[in-house]
């Protein structure tokens, strides 16, 4: 009997939370919501559909486009474009210059909607979007909303299955299986037709139903916490409202250490839902400056049989499944603290067959690490390939900045804000942190292990940004 009552009680102290969640969420969005329906002219919004299969900086390759169309009577549309074909090709002179990273290991002649999701910085990425939309098809826009798959997997499960274009049906478990084969047989207009299935279920829901509305609230807020949704609004009041709950997607600014790991798939593949992914990072708050060792390990799941790694722009298969099963080209970027000393780093030639030496870009055998300074933060770069069923790992060892520690009378605060890559569902991150000498612990706003009494660690799944702050005092 006992047992039954706890049950019961923690089955209702989850539905309390649960509850609590989605009244959070609708107040957090509420203000959002009032300040860009109350108008009198029709709202337009640009979704840019990011396939995190093929994963870039803010989300993934850009596969699907839609405009989401508010009108003063609070009426939806929703039209979509085909990502290949949204762009002016008789204007392609007014379009902006690749970034250099993606003209150097993919080739870009011009930077186009569908490869725009390349800078890291959401709000950067809107605003060029926007741009490029504008040049391609004359329609200005009045946002921008960023999604990945796993959008649409976390909500059918709060609306339930969604009937598919071909008439069966789309659960969470199947969605994805169902999205590669429609891809295949239908072509990219397959996941409009499945979006037009989704929005269809959502009219149909009862309004009244409290469960449906606690679900998806409870959904919506993980996925906007977890920035794979990511907004942006060309009205500074509305972008003001977005950025004070953390959902634009912006790179942050902070005063103490920060660390940010980008990936973007580089080989033409589909290949990052085969990807592990696990960052190491020791700082040594005992010398002096502080020292950081970074460690980034990749492991490729893909099975056997897939295209080997080179050339980097290999025909890497006709159908998503050898797509998705395939060597992982990785072009990979660290933000990190301004004015860091890299130290050491594994080299990482460029190869004889990656598309840097085959253009002409770098000579091969070069290192392909690169150092500079972006969004007021030094970011260290380089290309490397893992083969199917293969791992890869990648140091660095730097100095830190002395001014990331704030350092009084007989304490020492130590704080690291850990962005999380939209489009990576989780990164499993170890932080390990050798205490200043003669200083001990006092507080930590993270659960944390102590492995000696100079020594603690903290095992995150990093699934949103964190925030470790830590309070060192004086031991005599």
């Amino acid at each position: 009997k006992n047992s039954d009552l706890i049950t019961q009680v923690e089955l209702l102290e989850n539905t309390s939370n649960r509850i609590i969640n989605g009244v959070s969420l609708l107040l957090d969005v509420a203000p959002i919501a009032i300040k860009t329906l109350n108008t009198t002219n029709t709202i337009r919004y640009l979704i840019l559909g990011h396939s995190s299969d093929e994963l870039r900086a803010t989300g993934g390759f850009v596969s699907s486009l839609w405009i989401i169309e508010f009108d003063k009577g609070n009426n939806i549309q929703t039209r979509y474009y085909d990502t290949v074909r949204v762009d002016n090709w008789d204007k392609l002179e007014l379009y902006p210059q690749p970034p250099d990273g993606l003209k150097k290991h993919m080739n870009a002649h011009v930077w186009l909607l569908r490869d725009v999701s390349w800078e890291p910085d959401f709000p950067t990425t809107a605003n060029i979007a926007s741009d490029m939309f504008y040049l391609g098809q004359n329609i200005k826009v009045d946002g921008v909303i960023g999604i990945s798959q796993w959008v649409l997997v976390k909500l059918i499960e709060s609306i339930g299955d969604i009937k598919s274009p071909s008439g069966d049906f789309i659960s969470p478990l199947n969605f994805l299986s169902k999205i590669e084969e429609g891809t295949d047989t239908y072509g990219r207009a397959y996941t409009d037709l499945v979006l037009d299935g989704f929005i269809e279920k959502i009219f149909e829901s009862n309004p009244e139903d409290i469960s449906f509305f606690i679900s998806t609230a409870e959904n919506l807020n993980q996925l906007l916490n977890s920035k794979e949704i990511s907004l942006y609004a060309a009205d500074p009041a509305i972008q003001k409202l977005i950025s004070n709950q953390g959902w634009d997607g912006q790179i942050k600014s902070t005063q103490g250490d920060y660390l940010f790991v980008v990936d973007s798939n580089v080989g033409w593949s589909k290949s990052d839902r085969n990807i592990q992914r696990e960052t190491y990072y020791h700082i040594d708050l005992s010398k002096n400056p502080p020292r950081a060792n970074l460690k980034l390990k990749y492991f490729n799941h893909s099975g056997s049989g897939s295209v080997p790694c080179d050339p980097q722009w290999v025909n890497r298969g006709t159908n998503y499944n050898q797509l998705k099963n395939a060597c992982y080209w990785n072009y990979w970027r660290v933000y990190t603290p301004n004015d860091v000393n890299v130290l050491s780093h594994t080299k990482l030639p460029i190869k004889k067959f990656s598309v840097a030496s085959e253009v002409g870009f770098e000579l091969t055998g070069n290192d392909s690490f690169k150092i500079e300074s972006l969004y007021g933060t030094t970011v260290v770069s380089g290309l490397s390939d893992t083969e199917a069923g293969e791992s890869k790992s990648i140091n660095l060892v730097y100095d830190l900045p002395k001014n990331i520690l704030r350092i009084q009378e007989n304490t020492i605060k130590y704080s690291l804000l850990i962005q999380k890559q939209s489009g990576v569902r989780k990164r499993p991150t170890e932080i390990k942190i050798v205490l200043p000498e003669k200083y001990r612990i006092v507080s930590s706003n993270q659960i944390y292990s102590i492995v000696d009494e100079n020594l603690i660690v903290f095992n995150l799944q990093l699934t949103a940004d964190t925030s470790i702050d830590l309070l060192f005092e004086k031991t005599d």
